[in-house]
């Protein structure tokens, strides 16, 4: 069994942060690997901002033609959106929050029904992090203090776009860090790989370790 084979089931019920090198790589972690595995589970997906609905949708396309057999899975995915207009890159609305409105509260209300059936995934608020600053983060602990504890968290950030304080106090909001990144190649390498691994956990029967992993024609992730 692969390190994300183990890792991914113990998920459930947790608070994760995925600290990527390139979206391409925190895609595949969450689309190919993560979905497919809580399919049971009502699986919504908070997307901040036009730019990042657009980016969604391109992802969407782009995956659908080389993996056709996600679109059911993507399809069912139900989007609360915050931006200027109900139009979705995929799946169907739950929630339309206007961007220009007290969103995060808004946001932190809907959270506040969920159970230990929903999955969320937070798309494009890092963008939010980075406008609002320090403001944020206090919010940001507002905003987790209202989540229900039971319910499965998915977060994700760029490991280029934090630095010091804000990079740390994000981490503690989450009980597992996971970082996901291309290897540096060596002499005799030929193809890609990537070092996938756990940073950060609360979790006994999760602890710290990583692996270098290699894309599959399938597109998901194999151990190396």
């Amino acid at each position: 069994m692969s390190l994300i084979e183990s890792v991914v089931p113990k998920l459930e019920g947790l608070r994760t942060l995925i600290v990527y090198d390139s979206p391409v790589t925190a895609r595949i972690l969450i689309l190919r690997h993560i979905l497919p595995h809580y399919s049971n589970k009502n699986i919504y997906l908070a997307i901040y901002s036009e730019s990042m609905c657009r980016k969604a949708r391109k992802s969407y396309e782009s995956i659908i033609k080389t993996h056709p057999e996600s679109t059911n899975l993507l399809n069912k995915v139900k989007i609360i959106k915050i931006g200027f207009n109900e139009e979705v890159p995929f799946g169907e609305l739950h929630q339309f929050i206007n961007i220009e409105e007290q969103w995060c509260e808004k946001l932190a209300d809907i959270l506040m029904d969920f159970s230990s059936k929903d999955m969320i995934i937070f798309h494009g608020f890092s963008l939010v992090q980075l406008l609002y600053s320090k403001d944020w983060l206090v919010r940001n602990l507002k905003f987790f203090d209202r989540i229900p504890s039971d319910i499965t968290v998915i977060n994700k950030i760029s490991k280029n776009l934090y630095r010091g304080w804000a990079e740390g106090v994000l981490r503690k909001l989450h009980d597992v860090v996971i970082r996901a990144e291309k290897s540096e190649r060596g002499l005799l390498d030929h193809e890609e790989s990537y070092l996938i691994g756990v940073e950060e956990s609360t979790v006994i029967d999760i602890p710290l370790s990583s692996a270098r992993f290699k894309l599959s024609e399938t597109g998901v992730f194999e151990e190396c």
